[in-house]
């Protein structure tokens, strides 16, 4: 399982292991807290978005694969989940993007990291469905 105090505070790689690990802990407002702010921002109800958007998948382990610098203030990183989910289990990889931001539609390498929760969304490889 992934453990945020493996990365390097300040990190695309730290803000991402740190939703993940909430997201394991089923932190809809920690996982909120986590995305990019533009996402944050944009959003009436973040925290029940966090839920409606992940709560049907209960984590049981992740790991960070590659990390692709997209610009500096960009990362696409490769992240591997394995979940349980209403009728059985699955194993699937999403492309996660991750954004330096100083404020909404800010991009600034001094800013602060934050996961784009619609990327985490994206399926890249379904390996494994198990199912009733």
């Amino acid at each position: 399982m992934v453990k945020p105090e493996g990365y390097t505070d300040g990190t695309a790689e730290k803000a991402l292991a740190s939703f993940i690990a909430a997201w394991k802990k089923r932190r809809w407002g920690e996982m909120a807290e986590l995305c990019q702010i533009t996402w944050i921002k944009s959003r009436s109800e973040p925290i029940e978005e966090m839920r409606a958007r992940f709560a049907w998948m209960r984590l049981n382990d992740a790991a960070i694969g590659e990390v692709e610098e997209i610009s500096p203030v960009t990362r696409d990183i490769t992240v591997r989940v394995d979940f349980n989910f209403k009728n059985g289990v699955a194993s699937k990889t999403f492309k996660a993007r991750v954004i330096c931001e100083a404020a909404p539609f800010k991009p600034d390498v001094n800013g602060r990291w934050g996961v784009n929760p619609v990327s985490m969304l994206r399926e890249v490889k379904v390996t494994k469905v198990e199912s009733d």
